[in-house]
């Protein structure tokens, strides 16, 4: 499919380049059916309150049902989801979601009694409990919930936080739908030709060579913004008030520990990433200095920082190209894995191309029983959007190997663990792509993009972390939340990040308003810790060949903490960080000899 100035309709688009449903559910008459039956039998679980410690076999019995609920109930939850990213316009795929999340609320509520009533069992009870083999495809989930002990509330607490479950992520959703389909961009001229403003095409029209497209670009796109300003921030306050809210009821001294202590991930580590990546600032200064040097231009402003800068390069990747590429630049993986993901792109798992009301981004989503499911908004100009499917992939193949090799009950892994798999991928792609173009002109042009993606994941993505982590505090401590905090607050990190060196408009602050992973508090961090990952195992898997620690990390799933399986592999936060800020320098002094030589 050639990539079109204008956005196609979902009917428009090749049934090859979207994705096939069919092995969550058959139809969308099978999902209604399955709806039925999970809605007829939700409350079933309640005939297990207050007999959890009656006996082993009752014991069992009820997580047998807890687990297989929850198992089918993911099924219904991802295909309502999947399908209504495919057009958040249409009221049908918007009802289907809200169905499926009643159903998550309604059974969150019947079965928010079990994990009260299971830490409050006597320990010397459930260790009996675990001695039998029966028990023991259960036991992480029992160790992880008498974990959670003193932060469960009573059972009639629980069940009213549970009822509010479907209202939890109002904000989040009146987000995506103001910014994916009320707020509208217009259209940038391009070469003659009319393109569709969006959040999608933003980014390609940002590393646009003319310096005009991407100022017009960015200031029309930040108009609308502007225009919605008083709403977004509304629904950010709201969301980060709601943060507050659960780790207040919970007794977590903070929300940030509260989204942490699941993963078992100290709040120490947020910090040392926050701390090591202040310390490479002054590398990332210097890119800034020398991007604006290369680029000629008296001011580097905010619109600038996307451009490549090699301008005599031109670089295209129609999506089988890009197909052909990836499976060669994960070649190292092995050829089982290759031989996977070449499978997955004939079976469909990809969602390729923007369509109009298709969400924008990009991700993967799998379920135990199903394919693990990219969505792209694939362009094939530039380079963007081959590490984006590369980034995809490797969620997508961690999900099918720890699915593969782990029980329901432990193949969830980490979103902390999810975004190591995501970047080594890129890693991959990075080497490959800079050792098989003999062309000095076209090895600069990755060395860049090698460097904006530590930019965008590492020291971006940090930055966000860091606004995060500020403005939680700052609600925490009783602070007030309102549109001029939030901007006042970002512009500042900005200044930080960005130096001396680049124009920031005073549009530039509202970008704090259009960040959907906000709406996950403390979510993005794992980017950076990810990336930094992800180069101790691209270093050894490509000095040593060895790909077995870096495969066995994948298929351990979750069977346990994200550190834990991380050591188990020999990489640690420190060394990662360590690694990752040391590969960015040197990567930037060898692209610094290549540029200035041209």
């Amino acid at each position: 499919m050639k990539t079109s100035n204008t956005t196609p309709t979902r009917e428009e688009l090749r049934t090859e380049d979207t994705w096939d449903l069919r092995s969550l559910f058959a139809s969308d008459d099978a999902w209604d059916s399955e709806l039925q039956a999970l809605n007829a039998s939700k409350d079933d679980i309640s005939k297990y309150r207050g007999r959890l410690g009656e006996s082993l076999d009752v014991f069992l019995e009820a997580h047998d049902l807890l687990f297989s609920f929850e198992e089918r109930i993911e099924a219904i939850v991802a295909y309502a989801e999947l399908s209504r990213s495919e057009n958040l316009e249409d009221p049908r795929r918007v009802e289907r979601a809200e169905q499926a999340m009643l159903l998550y609320t309604e059974w969150s509520s019947a079965s928010s009694f079990f994990t009260p009533e299971l830490i409050a069992l006597p320990e010397a009870r459930v260790e009996e409990y675990l001695q039998d083999k029966r028990t023991q495809v259960y036991r992480r989930p029992i160790i992880l919930q008498q974990r959670q002990k003193k932060y469960v509330l009573s059972d009639a607490e629980e069940k009213l936080l549970a009822m509010q479950q479907q209202y939890s992520h109002t904000a989040q959703k009146a987000f995506s739908v103001l910014t994916n389909v009320d707020m509208q961009f217009g259209t940038i001229e391009v070469d003659g030709q009319q393109m569709d403003l969006t959040q999608s095409s933003l980014r390609f029209l940002l590393e646009n060579t003319d310096r005009e497209v991407r100022k017009k670009s960015y200031f029309q796109f930040y108009k609308e913004f502007e225009a919605h300003k008083n709403t977004l921030s509304s629904l950010y306050t709201g969301s980060v008030q709601h943060d507050v809210y659960l780790a207040k009821i919970r007794n977590y001294p903070s929300s940030r520990m509260s989204s942490l202590y699941g993963d078992d991930i100290s709040e120490s580590v947020y910090d040392t990433l926050i701390e090591r990546i202040h310390d490479a600032l002054p590398d990332l200064h210097r890119y800034y200095e020398l991007r604006k040097k290369m680029l000629g231009v008296e001011k580097l402003c905010h619109y600038d920082v996307h451009v490549p800068l090699l301008s005599d390069v031109d670089v295209e990747y129609p999506f089988d190209d890009a197909v052909d590429v990836m499976l060669k630049a994960c070649a190292p993986l092995g050829e089982e894995y290759c031989s996977i993901l070449q499978k997955g792109i004939q079976d469909r798992w990809i969602d390729r191309y923007e369509s109009k009301g298709k969400r924008s981004g990009a991700f993967s989503w799998s379920t135990y029983n199903s394919y693990p499911y990219i969505l792209l908004n694939y362009r094939s100009e530039g380079i963007d959007s081959l590490f984006t499917l590369l980034h995809e992939a490797g969620h997508s193949m961690h999900s099918y190997l720890a699915s593969k090799h782990n029980t329901y009950v432990e193949h969830q892994y980490t979103i902390f663990e999810a975004e190591i798999a995501s970047t080594l991928n890129e890693m991959l792609l990075s080497h490959y792509l800079e050792y098989n173009n003999p062309s000095t002109s076209m090895l600069a042009y990755l060395l860049n993009n090698k460097i904006d993606n530590f930019v965008g994941t590492m020291f971006r993505q940090t930055m966000f972390a860091e606004f995060e982590h500020i403005v939680h505090t700052h609600a925490e401590q009783g602070g007030s939340l309102s549109l001029e905090y939030f901007t006042n607050t970002y512009k500042d990190l900005l200044q930080l990040y960005f130096g001396d060196i680049v124009e920031l408009p005073d549009c530039a602050s509202l970008e704090c308003l259009r960040v959907p992973h906000f709406y996950s508090a403390f979510y993005v961090y794992k980017y950076a810790t990810g990336i930094a990952a992800s180069t101790c195992f691209a270093q050894e898997l490509l000095q040593t060949g060895d790909n077995d620690p870096f495969l066995s990390f994948l298929k351990r799933g979750g069977r346990d903490f994200p550190l834990t399986n991380l050591g188990m592999s020999g990489v640690t936060v420190d060394r990662a960080l360590d690694e990752a800020t040391k590969l960015f320098r040197e990567t930037l002094n060898r692209f610094e000899s290549i540029a200035l030589e041209k």
